[in-house]
C-alpha cells in the first residue's frame, strides 16, 4: 500500500524561501481528491508554513508549523 508520507526537514537542509510541489498519489488526509499541494515557504513567517491547493488561487489552504 503506498503511503502519503512526507520527508520532514532537518536544520541543515531546511528549505529556502520559495514554493515546492507536493503529490500525494492519494490524497490528503480527508480530502482524497487533492492530490497536488504546494508548501509555501518564507522564512518571514517562521515557524508557519503554508500548504495550499496547486493551481486554484481561492483553493483549500492550510497553515502548517515547522
Amino acid at each position: 500500500m503506498a503511503s502519503n508520507s512526507l520527508n520532514l526537514f532537518t536544520q541543515q537542509d531546511a528549505p529556502q524561501s520559495g514554493i515546492y510541489p507536493i503529490h500525494l498519489p492519494q490524497g490528503l488526509i480527508g480530502f482524497p481528491e487533492l492530490t497536488e499541494m504546494e508548501l509555501v515557504v518564507n522564512p518571514q513567517q517562521a515557524p508557519f508554513l503554508q500548504l495550499q491547493q496547486t493551481g486554484k488561487e481561492d483553493g483549500i489552504s492550510f497553515i502548517v508549523v515547522k
